[in-house]
């Protein structure tokens, strides 16, 4: 199996989305409260899939149109993760000013 430039840098991707993954696990099990653990599930369900979205649309022999759908799906999942988490974080406060 010939090693192609493509083929590593695919490679690094998905290597990069295991560890953000990972980091976002360590994350949760660490920190404890609810703000901060929200950070690390932003950044596992943005960075993560939209690394993975890449690496595909980057590593298949996929058309043109193919690849340019798998790119604004990784770009989706990035843009709309962190504006899902903030307003997460949002509620979240509210409920606790409102407890308190």
């Amino acid at each position: 199996m010939a090693l192609t430039l493509t083929g590593v840098f695919v490679d690094v991707l998905l290597a990069l989305s295991v560890l953000v993954e990972l980091l976002a696990v360590t994350g949760l099990v660490v920190l404890r409260t609810t703000m901060q653990r929200l950070h690390v599930v932003a950044l596992a369900t943005a960075v993560g899939p939209a690394l993975v979205g890449v690496a595909v649309a980057i590593g298949t022999h996929a058309t043109a149109n193919q690849a340019a759908k798998g790119l604004l799906i990784a770009l989706v999942l990035l843009v709309f993760g962190g504006v899902l988490s903030h307003e997460t974080g949002r509620t979240v406060l509210a409920h606790e000013v409102e407890n308190t």
